[in-house]
């Protein structure tokens, strides 16, 4: 409203002084302070030029862009955060066009014909019949070309506006995301393809996983989501991944798609690797081809598809046109007279842009903290406490992640080592006991660990804000398999996020891309899990069939509430609506409140008033408000809780793990992963050892100042003393004896020899707990802001580790924790993930 106001007052002293109307081809004589209130007016609008001029609104968004007839007029479809619609009229080619401009279209209405001099038309000069329009769109910059007739309305779409339904039904946002998975899957299934047994592997190029019909439309779809537009009052420089999308017709939510845009620049830079331009040829090497005549674009596509290709060269400079080109291995450069681009494959690639990402956040001097406006001790507490490094770079975080799991495995090996020992009975086949790995891996394991249990979200993969649009990265998905192929006989996720597999209750099933075949997906904190081999959702536990029906029922009822108008919008926000193990999530508003108090309440009420038709009584049902998401469950009648590591022990007899065997890997990120690790060990160790090491840390995190100091060695039992001669208890006898009892000598010497007998066998029980807790590996991500949440997590992880023998590393991102897994399953495969197979040898040997 102000800036039509100061249009208005512009013509006015434009018209007052015999200037034409319309035409902008020369300036306006209009006073100062009119001036400076328009170009005010214009960055209000965050308009990215500076201009005292209201035509410039227009000839910034419509551009000549080729005046040969018919004469090409571009359209920029930029419309301020501040305005839901920008509407104008221009005489063009001898009509007069409104342009109507939305966040989300451009729509075109040629009208009747100028009646006023050609001299008033924009760009007069140059478009004098009606032009052809380029529009650019969501899918490509390139845009697409219209022609308007008179009286007929053209409208295109040129950006994401939808938020859509989290199935992807509906279109917009979330069936964007559930494409790029489609894509990402085919990705995994190229690269990760393994020929039938007994053939030679095929080389992912003659179905090349980084082919242009990949990674084109990841590149369309990072288009789109940069289209999206933005929120009132957005500025340049303010945060670049804020945008809003409309729930519904009432309806625009505030989105950060940090993590979708960021994933997907990932993925791409994996798929397509890095060219760098640099003068002279390249001199080193051989030519792994005949040279070709080729653009440069048409060269880098060839590059990449060459095994072993390293870059190209060419005679002279670059040009638009047709070149020979060599096609070299090596990327030593010299001379003059030529061009050469370097290449550098995509896994190279992304993890220096990981290093760097993580250095610019984690390692920042001390005039850099200063220039952010933060204390020089911002991240030095988190440092000490937490990570325990001074400086945690990249290399010292991913070097501490691989020595800690060499160490497990080692512990392993030698364990194995012991047993053939003893089973030898002495004989002279024993193994050699240096703890090189690869020995370990050859001689005991055909891989290095039994199990690997994970939590997801946070941990081996990144946050996102929306649970339903966080779709697995191919990188991380290409990783993660590589690590679980080659490291680990099995690989369970376990989250107590929803499992999916199941109409209309999607889940981890629908969001992950890496194989079914290379991991088993747990939902509900491991209640059920998919079974590759049946292709079915089953349980690890079972579920009541009256308690299954009210949830089912309950889960239905709650949808079709959400398909009523005005609803759409709650099954899109924050955790949307879940269908769990015996439990239902449904989202009232999301942690940004972008629904109003209001209509959160309205929808409220609406699902309460769903569970008292299911339960009148109040008997049945249970729930929980968080201020954002509703959650349903029934009510239990034994007290019992079940937790993760609840799940891992079902899990364990379920899917036939054989935990207590190890070696094994658990990595987790906040308190609730804590119970995967005492799990594991009460499998591992014994529940009565777990429960000895439990009540130490509790009485370590919670002294009585009753009780006396504990002992500096924690592996002590507790010992009885004998002051002057006589026995003194540290607590009872279970009735037997009391510290008045006065004995003889030769019962004191009797008690002493039992005392010390017990305590003797309590500390080679240990011992023999601690061997076991060797095998057994604990990574966790920690992040600041979970370290300011919970500051005692890595305090409590590795205390457990401490105290068992467990080997312990915490990293601050899973970025570090994914990437050492890689380098780690790098080193057993002899290979990187990117890198086709050896053929098999025939010899005999074994690789």
């Amino acid at each position: 409203a102000r800036f039509q106001r100061l249009v208005r007052l512009f013509r006015f002293h434009q018209v007052s002084s015999g200037d034409s109307v319309g035409s902008g081809k020369k300036d306006a004589h209009v006073p100062e302070v009119i001036s400076k209130l328009f170009s005010a007016a214009h960055a209000d609008l965050s308009e990215a030029h500076e201009s005292n001029r209201p035509s410039s609104v227009v000839t910034s968004r419509v551009i000549v862009q080729d005046p040969r007839n018919p004469p090409v007029v571009r359209i920029e479809p930029l419309v301020p955060p501040a305005c839901e619609r920008l509407q104008f009229n221009c005489a063009l080619g001898g009509r007069w066009h409104r342009f109507t401009l939305t966040p989300g279209t451009v729509q075109i209405l040629v009208q009747g014909p100028t009646l006023a001099k050609t001299a008033h038309q924009l760009y007069g000069d140059d478009v004098k019949i009606p032009p052809k329009f380029i529009i650019p769109t969501h899918e490509s910059d390139l845009g697409v070309e219209v022609r308007a007739l008179p009286w007929h309305e053209v409208q295109v779409q040129h950006a994401l506006t939808d938020l859509g339904r989290p199935d992807g039904s509906a279109g917009g946002f979330y069936s964007l995301m559930r494409r790029t998975r489609f894509t990402r899957v085919e990705v995994l299934r190229r690269l990760l393809h393994d020929s039938a047994p007994g053939e030679e592997p095929q080389p992912y190029h003659d179905e090349p996983y980084n082919d242009e019909v990949l990674t084109a439309p990841l590149r369309g779809a990072l288009a789109r989501l940069e289209s999206v537009p933005r929120p009132p009052g957005w500025r340049k420089g303010d945060n670049e991944d804020l945008h809003t999308l409309q729930a519904d017709a009432s309806t625009r939510v505030r989105v950060i798609l940090q993590y979708e845009k960021k994933e997907m620049q990932r993925d791409i830079l994996f798929l397509e690797g890095e060219f760098s331009r640099v003068e002279g040829a390249i001199i080193g090497g051989r030519d792994l081809v005949e040279p070709e005549v080729l653009t440069i674009e048409e060269a880098k596509l060839r590059c990449t598809s060459i095994r072993g290709c390293k870059g190209f060269t060419f005679k002279g400079d670059v040009t638009e046109g047709a070149l020979e080109i060599h096609f070299k291995d090596s990327t030593e450069v010299g001379g003059l007279g030529s061009t050469s681009f370097l290449f550098k494959d995509g896994e190279t690639a992304l993890l220096e842009v990981l290093k760097a990402q993580h250095e610019e956040r984690f390692c920042q001097d001390a005039e850099e903290l200063e220039n952010k406006g933060l204390g020089e001790d911002h991240f030095s507490e988190y440092y000490k406490r937490c990570l325990r490094e001074e400086e945690p770079s990249w290399d010292t975080l991913s070097n501490k992640v691989v020595d800690e799991i060499l160490a497990a495995t080692a512990a392993a090996g030698e364990a194995h080592r012991d047993k053939q020992r003893q089973d030898a009975d002495g004989s002279a086949a024993t193994l050699s006991a240096a703890p090189d790995f690869k020995v370990t891996v050859s001689e005991q394991r055909r891989r290095p660990f039994r199990n690997f249990i994970t939590d997801r979200d946070g941990t081996v993969n990144n946050y996102c804000d929306r649970y339903s649009s966080c779709v697995q990265s191919a990188y991380n998905a290409a990783w993660l398999s590589h690590f679980a192929r080659n490291c680990t006989d099995k690989a369970v996720f376990v989250t107590a996020a929803p499992l999916g597999g199941r109409p209309s209750a999607e889940g981890l099933l629908e969001l992950c891309v890496a194989p079914r075949s290379e991991f088993t997906y747990t939902g509900s904190k491991g209640r059920e899990y998919f079974d590759h081999g049946t292709q079915r959702v089953l349980e690890a536990m079972e579920l009541p069939q009256e308690q299954r029906e009210l949830i089912d029922e309950l889960h239905r009822r709650i949808l079709a509430l959400c398909t009523q108008p005005g609803n759409m919008k709650f099954l899109g926000i924050g955790s949307g609506l879940q269908r769990k193990f015996g439990e239902v999530t449904m989202a009232r508003n999301d942690p940004a409140g972008t629904v109003p108090d209001p209509e959160s309440r309205r929808f409220m009420a609406a699902v309460r008033k769903i569970k008292e038709e299911l339960d009148p009584d109040g008997t049945m049902l249970d729930l929980h408000d968080t201020g954002t998401d509703m959650e349903f469950f029934p009510r239990a009648t034994d007290g019992r809780h079940f937790d993760k590591g609840t799940g891992v022990i079902c899990l364990d007899q379920k899917l036939h793990l054989d935990v207590a065997q190890g070696p094994n890997l658990v990595c987790g990120d906040t308190g609730s992963d804590v119970s995967l690790v005492t799990a594991v060990l009460r499998l591992m160790c014994g529940d009565k050892m777990v429960e000895a090491w439990q009540e130490r840390i509790k009485k370590e995190d919670e002294p009585e100042v009753s009780d006396p100091a504990p002992p500096d060695d924690l592996t002590r039992a507790p010992s009885t003393t004998f002051p002057d001669g006589k026995l003194s208890f540290h607590g009872s006898c279970e009735g037997e004896c009391s510290p008045s009892v006065q004995m003889t000598a030769e019962e004191l010497e009797q008690h002493r020899k039992e005392e010390a007998e017990k305590l003797a066998k309590e500390m080679e029980e240990e011992r023999e707990a601690q061997e076991a807790a060797s095998r057994l590996a604990v990574l966790f991500v920690v992040s600041p802001e979970q370290h300011e949440k919970t500051p005692q997590l890595a305090h409590k992880v590795r205390r457990w580790c401490e105290v068992s023998g467990a080997h312990c590393a915490i990293v601050p991102s899973p970025d570090v924790l994914v990437a050492a897994l890689a380098r780690y399953a790098n080193q057993v495969a002899g290979r990187s993930v990117i890198e086709p197979r050896a053929p098999p040898q025939t010899n005999g040997e074994v690789s």
